[in-house]
């Protein structure tokens, strides 16, 4: 699904397309992704820390002293094509 955050009297909403119609997405159907270290493949966007803001691609992840580290690529996301890995 396609989505954008809009600016409706005032109120931030997201909206989205359906059968040429756009439509308001309610806030209460939206949740937070909590990706699982082991078995998430999917493009990520980093909220916290150095790389706050960018978009991201787990690449492999390992358990060490009962933590679970996770290496990651920073990317580009490019329309049409697959995404591009940035020297980060």
């Amino acid at each position: 699904m396609v989505v954008t955050v809009a600016d409706v009297e005032g109120r931030l909403c997201i909206r989205y397309t359906h059968f040429n119609k756009p439509r308001v997405l309610q806030p209460a159907s939206v949740t937070p992704k909590h990706p699982s270290v082991t078995r998430d493949n999917g493009l990520l966007f980093v909220i916290k820390g150095d790389h706050c803001g960018k978009l991201v691609q787990r690449i492999h992840h390992q358990y060490i002293d009962q933590q679970d580290f996770v290496c990651l690529a920073v990317v580009k996301k490019v329309d049409s094509a697959a995404d591009i890995i940035l020297p980060e």
